[in-house]
């Protein structure tokens, strides 16, 4: 099977995110969470720095359409194993080496997911020796969103330490909380509902997540009534509902019209602006 991602050359810029639907909270928790999936099947597929040096030269080479802009590659190379998991209905570019024939094991594939209302989620990887070598996630900043403020996580070596990832998905988890509260009316509504709303779009059974956090277990952990969690979580999903975002539903159902959608615009190598990615 063959593999077909959006591509540029040498400079990638980003793209504009998403000002005219408002900042919805389901698409941002279903975001994260896919986030988290995608970094942890980036570290399945990717050898210790030891195994590495003991593979054979692989072979760099692929088709590249330039006036289309879209690079093609199987899905038994390293590469096209990275473009069979990126999360699906995102965003996404690979990042070429202008200056090479064969990108050399040397790319960046950048993902991207909008929001709404200005906020969203970036995930650079870069390749070196064709496999996984250094992960950037970057999210716009709540406290700042007017200012298109980012905050910035960084994996610097792919395979990365467990402490590492596990606080990579303690930061990420507490972000889904933090998006409800920014739009829903009080804090406690959100919490509320962001502990007892599990991924928007799961279609698993109970049976197969590791802890169903229901409103019975909840109210116990809050020391509450268990109609409390019940009232709170129907004005949480009412707030919702009054901003047109379905509670129930999927919010990445139909993002997507074709299998390829951009996350960066292509930028002259020769000029001086340093784009999101650069590899010249």
């Amino acid at each position: 099977m063959v593999n077909r991602m959006h591509a540029v050359e040498g400079v990638g810029a980003k793209l504009p995110s998403n000002t005219d639907d408002p900042f919805n909270p389901l698409l941002f928790h279903r975001g994260m969470s896919d986030l988290q999936e995608y970094v942890l099947a980036i570290h399945n597929i990717t050898p210790d720095r030891e195994t590495r040096l003991e593979l054979v030269d692989e072979d760099f080479s692929y088709e590249y359409d330039a006036e289309e802009n879209v690079m093609t590659q199987p899905d038994d190379t390293p590469l096209g194993e990275l473009f069979d998991i990126v999360p699906s209905e995102w965003d996404s570019t690979v990042v070429l080496d202008a200056l090479s024939e064969s990108y050399g094991g040397f790319a960046c594939v950048v993902s991207r997911l909008s929001c709404g209302g200005g906020i969203d989620i970036w995930i650079k990887v870069e390749l070196r020796g064709g496999y996984p070598e250094e992960v950037t996630i970057e999210f716009t900043d709540f406290a700042r969103g007017e200012e298109a403020e980012m905050n910035t996580l960084h994996l610097k070596n792919i395979p990365a330490r467990s402490s590492e990832l596990a606080e990579l998905m303690r930061v990420l988890s507490d972000h889904i909380h933090i998006g409800y509260i920014h739009s829903i009316s009080t804090l406690t509504r959100a919490i509320d509902f962001s502990m007892t709303h599990r991924t928007p779009g799961d279609t698993r059974s109970p049976r197969s997540r590791l802890l169903d956090m229901g409103t019975s277990y909840w109210s116990d952990v809050r020391g509450t009534t268990v109609q409390n969690i019940h009232d709170n979580v129907s004005v949480a999903g009412d707030d919702l509902s009054k901003q047109g975002f379905d509670v129930h539903g999927d919010p990445l159902a139909r993002r997507h019209h074709s299998d390829i959608t951009p996350a960066l615009e292509q930028l002259d190598p020769d000029d001086d602006q340093s784009g999101f990615v650069r590899l010249v």
